[in-house]
């Protein structure tokens, strides 16, 4: 079983996410892409991402029209 190393968590609006690494404690702001580089990297097995960063990262771009 794999040790959680990174949690990554929606900030609820916009692109910016927070990324905190579990072992030195530190937080940073992060963008929708960086966090989807999360998936495909070698971290995936080692990243928590809550429910609202994961549904905001897989989720398809959208724009209002008027």
């Amino acid at each position: 079983m794999a040790k959680i190393k990174y949690i990554i968590d929606h900030k609820g609006y916009g692109d910016i996410f927070d990324l905190t690494n579990t072992r030195t404690g530190e937080h940073t702001e992060i963008t929708r892409d960086q966090a989807k580089e999360y998936i495909s990297a070698a971290n995936v097995g080692h990243t928590y991402f809550t429910f609202r960063a994961d549904v905001q990262v897989r989720s398809v771009s959208q724009m209002e029209v008027i």
